[in-house]
């Protein structure tokens, strides 16, 4: 099954994550498949999928239910060459990219920065009961942590969240147990669930209601809850969420089983894919968001 997705920023493709640890890419224009890519020697599934551009050369970062994070050069008519490797011993749940360095969420709870281009290990962000520490020294997530994204405006912070009920803002500069920098309670996030711009944090909780909220990043405060049932009987239970520009957002998870966009200013729901089994993952571009709804597919 399908278990990521990323529009790849300098082509119009998409690069598609699947269970037997390879991923595929697709030009958008034709939806043909470009190129097929393994990740996992053990076929273990992609979980996650950027990318970025270092000294002109655009990049693929992938990781893997077998704990691997792979770096790729990527050209639509080149293909994909493999530039980095490093395996953290652990399930990787999410995963996220500021052109110098790589952020992964990890089964451990743990949250590591690498070094993108040599994809070394840098640190741990937060700090979790080890040897070394007791749970009264712990600093960070209780539960697993299923999404981190890197602040697009600042290479050096960047947000988590979780099955806590606890979303935090890290300073990846800073020694771990002093990195958090801000903490809003609320939202319980079981998929990729979050994205930012500029301040404003937009998140996607596993609940009945409220489930889609935006958060001023500077205070910690919501902003707003937007509405995303239709009716008073369904559940929400969304799992993702992306901005589609500064009024529009689109998510999507398994209570009423489909994607929505949806105008924030309004709370008008200005689309709506209805044939989906369950929306988990889903990812947008700007100039393309209608095709965000066609590419949402089930685990």
């Amino acid at each position: 099954g399908l278990y990521s997705m990323h529009f790849l920023s300098k082509t119009p493709t998409v690069a598609l994550g699947f269970g037997n640890g390879k991923f595929n890419v697709h030009d958008l224009n034709t939806t043909k498949r470009c190129h097929t890519v393994e990740v996992s020697p053990d076929n273990m599934p992609v979980t996650c999928i950027r990318d970025y551009v270092h000294s002109d050369v655009h990049r693929l970062v992938a990781g893997t239910a077998d704990g691997w994070v792979k770096s790729f050069s990527h050209d639509l008519e080149d293909g994909v060459e493999e530039l980095s490797s490093i395996n953290l011993d652990s399930p990787i749940y999410s995963l996220d990219t500021s052109e110098n360095y790589h952020i992964c969420a990890l089964d451990t709870r743990q949250i590591v920065v690498l070094d993108a281009l040599r994809a070394e290990y840098v640190r741990d962000v937060g700090r979790i009961s080890t040897e070394q520490y007791s749970e009264q020294e712990e600093v960070g997530h209780q539960q697993r942590v299923t999404c981190v994204r890197f602040r697009p405006d600042n290479r050096y912070q960047c947000i988590s969240a979780g099955w806590d009920k606890t979303v935090y803002l890290w300073d990846i500069r800073m020694e771990p147990a002093k990195a958090a920098v801000r903490t809003i309670k609320g939202p319980k996030v079981c998929g990729d669930g979050l994205d930012v711009q500029g301040d404003i944090l937009l998140s996607a909780s596993f609940a009945t209601e409220n489930a889609l909220q935006m958060w001023d990043l500077g205070s910690g405060n919501l902003i707003q809850s937007i509405r995303y049932r239709e009716n008073e009987n369904e559940a929400e239970y969304l799992y993702s969420c992306r901005y589609v520009d500064s009024s529009r957002v689109i998510a999507g998870g398994s209570g009423s089983r489909d994607a929505k966009v949806i105008n924030t200013k309004t709370g008008v729901i200005e689309g709506c894919s209805t044939t989906l089994n369950l929306s988990i993952v889903l990812d947008t571009v700007v100039a393309r968001w209608q095709l965000v709804a066609f590419l949402v597919t089930p685990m």
